[in-house]
């Protein structure tokens, strides 16, 4: 039998809800590999939690970089990915378990909202 997961998309958009996702650690680099052999260094895998998710850790992968635009201090960061893509796969080492596979092409932090308070109220 021919392994489906593999036409089915995922409305990552829909999945995430409000597209902000905490970054929990730092990025760390990931390599590419081609029959079984590591042919070098292909982006960066960020380590997120998702409120779309039940909060369950995902990582999001970005090809192509080597350096992050956001700077990790060790507290979570709510950022948004562009161009997120999903896609099933079966984790035959784990018992066949069905796993999530996230790529996007940007990531920048979430734009925050603040309350403004007018001084024009004083006592």
């Amino acid at each position: 039998m021919a392994n489906i997961l593999k036409y089915i998309k995922v409305d990552m958009k829909s999945t995430l809800e409000s597209g902000v996702v905490l970054l929990i650690e730092k990025p760390r680099a990931y390599e590419s590999w081609n029959e079984g052999i590591k042919t070098g260094l292909e982006g960066l895998a960020y380590p997120c939690l998702c409120e779309g998710l039940n909060f369950e850790k995902l990582t999001v992968k970005i090809a192509g970089t080597t350096v992050s635009p956001i700077e990790y201090k060790g507290e979570p960061i709510a950022v948004v990915f562009e161009g997120l893509e999903g896609k099933l796969w079966q984790d035959f080492k784990n018992g066949g378990e069905v796993k999530l596979s996230v790529t996007a092409r940007n990531i920048a932090p979430a734009e925050e909202k603040r309350l403004k308070m007018s001084r024009e109220n004083k006592v």
